[in-house]
């Protein structure tokens, strides 16, 4: 994954530029824009039942299974048993 250095400097421009620009146009932060993009992966990949809870955690970049869920059902507003469970 590239960083926000790598990216602002391919684009010419400063770090907090792109923060700035990125903000404008999507109403939010590229951290959480990113985060919020790696749990609608693992959203997916549960209803679809081809991976475990610990699996998807893996997907959406965390390391730990209740951080995971604890981020999940705040973003969704149920539990990743319960997406696997349609």
């Amino acid at each position: 994954m590239l960083s926000l250095e790598e990216i602002a400097s391919g684009a010419g421009i400063s770090v907090n530029s792109l923060q700035r620009l990125f903000h404008a146009a999507h109403g939010t932060t590229v951290f959480h824009y990113i985060r919020t993009q790696r749990l609608e992966q693992a959203r997916l990949a549960l209803e679809s039942g081809d991976v475990s809870i610990a699996q998807a955690a893996y997907v959406a970049g965390y390391t730990s299974a209740a951080n995971f869920s604890t981020a999940f059902k705040r973003r969704f507003g149920f539990t990743p048993k319960q997406s696997r469970q349609g």
